[in-house]
């Protein structure tokens, strides 16, 4: 299989359409998470996920939902040659959010950033998120990404209603 950047990949998956083998299930402490229905080689796309930006920028949203199932994407505060559009956070509104379609808001974080067996890349220009395995996932194994040390202790846990 021949390495695509992810901008071919989701031009290929568009013009010759891709079909996923992945479904929703149960992930223990995690809620629901994002598992393979088929043998994933290193390198193969698991899924892309047409995405929608949000335009209230991350100083305006107060949406825990969105903080906790979208992505950060770069602002769009007037740049130019000398000034290139800020990256996560722009010093006047924040960073802007991009939400995935498809089964992009249930993919986990591996605990240890050694466990992740997928990676994910946010093309803002088009927009989507594609979903790529970084390792050979087998049948049944569930496929997670690594969203940085802490993630699900500091954004997911508090979320989590308390039983009665």
């Amino acid at each position: 299989m021949k390495p695509m950047n992810p901008v071919e990949a989701y031009d290929s998956a568009l013009s010759d359409g891709m079909a996923f083998r992945i479904f929703l299930k149960k992930a223990g402490y995690k809620g629901v998470g994002v598992f393979a229905g088929k043998i994933f080689q290193k390198g193969e796309i698991i899924e892309m996920c047409h995405a929608f930006i949000y335009e209230w920028q991350s100083k305006y949203q107060r949406d825990a939902a969105v903080a906790r199932y979208a992505y950060g994407v770069g602002c769009h505060c007037n740049p130019s040659p000398s000034k290139p559009p800020c990256l996560l956070n722009c010093p006047m509104n924040g960073g802007r959010y991009i939400m995935p379609t498809g089964f992009g808001a249930c993919y986990n974080s591996a605990d240890r950033e050694e466990d992740a067996n997928a990676r994910y890349e946010v093309i803002a220009d088009k927009p989507a998120i594609i979903y790529i395995a970084s390792k050979d996932i087998s049948e049944g194994d569930e496929i997670v990404t690594w969203f940085g040390k802490g993630y699900y202790d500091s954004w997911c846990k508090p979320f989590i209603p308390k039983k009665k």
